[in-house]
């Protein structure tokens, strides 16, 4: 059984602003990817409002 890693990112700025801004994403992508002993779901969230829904929604996943 493979270990899931869910990381929930809150960007310093929206896209719009910074279409090229920070982000864990692609190293962990890469760490998948070189590893292949862990599933990545990746969200991002703006608010609190947005936190819940994408730990809620994002962590069904991590169950398939």
């Amino acid at each position: 059984m493979k270990k899931a890693l869910l990381v929930l990112e809150n960007p310093w700025e929206i896209p719009a602003d910074n279409p090229k801004r920070s982000s864990v994403f692609p190293f962990l992508q890469g760490l998948e990817k070189l590893l292949n002993n862990f599933n990545l779901y990746y969200s991002n969230f703006y608010d609190d409002s947005g936190f819940r829904k994408a730990l809620k929604y994002d962590l069904i996943h991590t169950f398939d």
